[in-house]
């Protein structure tokens, strides 16, 4: 019985390209709509499935048979040690008997890449990278279909074939014309040959280190006699020096061991990942709107301030500090800002010149963390930020942020050097103190210290009559992510929702991959451009039109889009996020400012098709003092 929207197709044609864009173009065109609207929550996963399990069913039938050949990728395993992840892609067979990919069907210009996870106990073979294997296969909600591992068996391909795989016709046609019908002899009785003479360098090498590793022996023994004959203060010193040498290899080591399932990055089902993860993860069942998350995840891939804005008890502490944890490997500190702060000593901390050492804050304590980690993500979050006047102490170091290369002056150069110095010279009247200073300074808090890339910003800020308002210059450099209470029917059809299928674990995901653009530098460009033009048409307002960097901001948001084009309601969802974070919180004029009333009304009227945003400006206008964001 056939699903309805699916129709039956003719036997394929010679490429698997060519049968889905003729033989089975209607059924692909139904299959991707579904896709589509189960993305949107707007079909259930069963219809979706019908569909899908109506698809593979045609593979089978009229173009694959009941096995495919894949080619490995790549093989991961799990941190459980008992399984692994296999990566590969669809291949076909030519018109002339050669493997090849196949093309993804929703997507023809990229190859159909698939993966699957099994249990090393139950494959019979290693898989290794660049392996050719059959298998039969099942449908995926991803992918549409994954490999049965526990079916496969390896392909057999002549030599030749082999080679034109991997290095290409070119290759394979200057063999065969280099070396005859015979190119598989006589490559490998020329590999042999270099065999040999490799062997013969390596065992002359080998007998080379044989004499090193005496004379270490011989060094060794007379290292031990001499430490035998120290005086007193000598061995004081040497066990100052491996005191200093413990303590750094501690703080090196000093990371937990992370444990759960991991998740390989997928920019384009990251959000939902990171949405079960962070309620799957957290004791006290933490949700989020997914809006919300992609908001913030938007915001870090591009590196800007992000400054969450809501009632106390909204979960802006937290979504920071379950966003690390969620990903394998990040960090995330919380920093209290206090309401004395008044500059950016407050924030950094300071240089003691009579103790010649540097007195981190927490927040530069956080800094020099990430230094020392470069690999992995770091949150940095100001826990109310604006209980002081952000102005006052941060003003200066988001400008130091913006510079190609942004470093901070901590302290005159001439402290380094002294530092540099003392312990080269490896004086016994220096004190220990004195030698843990110079340490730090030259391994720590050098006197320009590069803020690294591995670090994001973020501010929590609540708005009462205790805390001070934000600048333009501060809104002018940040995303702000507003998140209030859920109303309590929206939570529960969340988590039933979340629970469906019960996600645990960490994403990993390398900071190349975490900030990487989807498809291309500037592929929106053009709708990044209309965008400015709706903010200004708020050109009487002050400060309300985006500039230059606004600009920048939403082509950075938009590149990191997973999506290959723009629908107009993918775009109507995206310029929603976008006015609700970079405009409205730049609006600030009072009610007797009748030219600018009269032009956020026109305004009012232009992001009528932006439910989130416009709801919000209707709650900024209820105001009948000032209308403002806050």
């Amino acid at each position: 019985m056939m699903t309805e929207g699916l129709t039956t197709t003719k036997k394929p044609t010679s490429t698997f390209e060519e049968w889905l864009e003729h033989d089975a173009l209607e059924n692909i065109n139904y299959l991707r709509e579904q896709k589509e609207l189960f993305e949107r929550n707007k079909i259930k996963r069963r219809d979706f499935n019908r569909s899908l399990d109506y698809f593979v069913n045609l593979l089978k039938s009229d173009f694959f048979g009941d096995k495919i050949v894949f080619i490995v990728e790549s093989v991961k395993e799990l941190s459980n040690g008992e399984s692994v992840v296999v990566n590969a892609q669809v291949m076909q067979i030519n018109e002339n008997g050669e493997y090849e990919l196949c093309a993804h069907p929703f997507k023809p210009q990229v190859p159909w890449s698939v993966s699957s996870t099994v249990s090393k106990a139950m494959l019979t073979q290693s898989i290794t990278e660049g392996l050719l294997f059959e298998a039969k296969y099942t449908k995926h909600i991803l992918n549409l279909i994954t490999p049965d591992l526990k079916t496969y068996t390896d392909v057999e391909e002549s030599f030749m074939q082999t080679l034109k795989r991997l290095g290409g016709s070119i290759l394979a046609e200057n063999a065969e014309k280099l070396f005859g019908r015979d190119a598989e002899k006589v490559i490998v009785t020329k590999l042999l040959d270099t065999y040999d003479l490799v062997e013969k360098d390596l065992l002359a090498k080998f007998e080379k280190l044989g004499t090193k590793f005496e004379q270490l022996e011989r060094q060794e023994f007379d290292y031990a006699e001499r430490k035998e004959k120290l005086t007193e203060q000598q061995l004081q010193w040497q066990k100052i020096l491996e005191n200093i040498q413990n303590y750094t290899e501690l703080e090196n080591n000093s990371t937990e061991e992370e444990t759960g399932e991991l998740h390989l990055w997928n920019a384009e089902t990251a959000v939902e990942l990171l949405q079960s993860l962070i309620y799957h993860n957290s004791e006290d069942d933490l949700i989020y709107d997914e809006t919300v998350i992609e908001m913030f995840l938007r915001a870090l891939q591009i590196n800007t301030l992000v400054i969450l804005s809501g009632p106390s008890g909204t979960g802006k502490s937290s979504i920071v500090t379950h966003f690390a944890q969620a990903i394998k490997g990040a960090k995330a500190k919380m920093v209290p800002v206090q309401s004395g702060w008044t500059d950016t000593q407050d924030l950094l901390g300071y240089f003691n010149p009579i103790d010649k050492c540097y007195v981190p804050s927490p927040f530069m304590e956080a800094l020099a963390d990430a230094a020392s980690d470069p690999d992995h993500l770091h949150l940095i979050c100001l826990d109310e930020i604006n209980l002081a006047h952000v102005e006052y102490y941060f003003s200066e170091f988001l400008s130091i942020c913006e510079q190609k290369k942004p470093r901070l002056q901590l302290y005159n150069k001439r402290y380094f050097l002294q530092a540099k110095h003392l312990l080269n010279e490896n004086s016994p009247n220096t004190k220990y103190e004195e030698l843990l200073n110079a340490s730090d300074l030259i391994y720590s808090y050098p006197y320009q210290f590069e803020i690294p890339k591995n670090v994001r910003f973020i501010g929590t800020m609540n708005m009462d009559h205790t805390v001070k308002s934000l600048s333009p210059k501060v809104i002018d450099r940040s995303f702000i992510i507003e998140i209030n209470h859920m109303d309590k029917q929206e939570k529960t059809k969340l988590a039933t929702k979340l629970n469906i299928k019960k996600l645990t674990g960490h994403l990993e995901v390398t900071l190349d991959e975490f900030s990487a653009v989807y498809k291309e530098v500037q592929a929106f460009e053009k709708e990044a451009q209309a965008f400015v033009e709706l903010s200004q048409s708020l050109d009487e307002i002050a400060n309300a039109p985006l500039n230059s960097r606004g600009k920048k901001q939403v082509v950075h948001y938009l590149d990191r889009v997973p999506k290959d084009k723009l629908t107009k309601a993918l775009l109507d969802k995206y310029f929603d996020q976008l006015i609700f974070t970079k405009i409205l919180p730049r609006i600030e004029l009072s009610t007797r400012d009748e030219k600018g009333i009269a032009c956020l009304k026109q305004f009012q009227q232009e992001i009528e098709a932006y439910p989130r945003s416009a709801e919000k400006l209707e709650q900024m206008l209820r105001d009948d003092r000032v209308i403002r964001f806050w």
